[in-house]
């Protein structure tokens, strides 16, 4: 049996390795240490999730990138979350933000939109379509 061979991202050959088998094209000819199990991996493999994630990881680290601008001590656009509960967890007559602290508020409420629609795309140009609404 021949490898039909359908490019579907970088996560396929992920898959197959992890499925325990190889995939490699070799003088123009894709082989693999067992065509049938590759071949199903091949014409099961959704790319979409790994998609999604890179889109995701993307949008994190140019959001905490504009934060990074403001707050340098960011880490980790996971930590806007916990920062966001602690703010909220404030009563709301002693909340007054500085111009910072609602421009970090903007951008982390910006990157989660964006996240979420990403996370509801069921197309690899829906994915693409998504581009954050990053505050000015």
């Amino acid at each position: 049996m021949a490898i039909t061979y359908v490019e579907k991202g970088v996560g396929l050959h992920d898959a197959v390795r992890a499925a325990g088998h190889w995939l490699a094209q070799v003088n123009g000819v894709w082989q693999s240490s067992n065509d049938a199990a590759v071949q199903s991996i091949i014409d099961s493999y959704n790319e979409l999730p790994h998609y999604k994630a890179r889109k995701i990881a993307a949008i994190k680290l140019d959001g905490l990138a504009r934060i990074q601008a403001v707050f340098p001590a960011i880490s980790d656009f996971a930590e806007l979350a916990l920062l966001r509960e602690m703010y909220l967890s404030i009563a709301p007559a002693a909340r007054s933000p500085t111009s910072n602290w609602q421009r970090m508020i903007d951008i982390y409420t910006a990157g989660q939109i964006a996240v979420a629609a990403v996370n509801a795309a069921t197309t690899k140009a829906q994915v693409d379509a998504v581009s954050p609404s990053w505050p000015a």
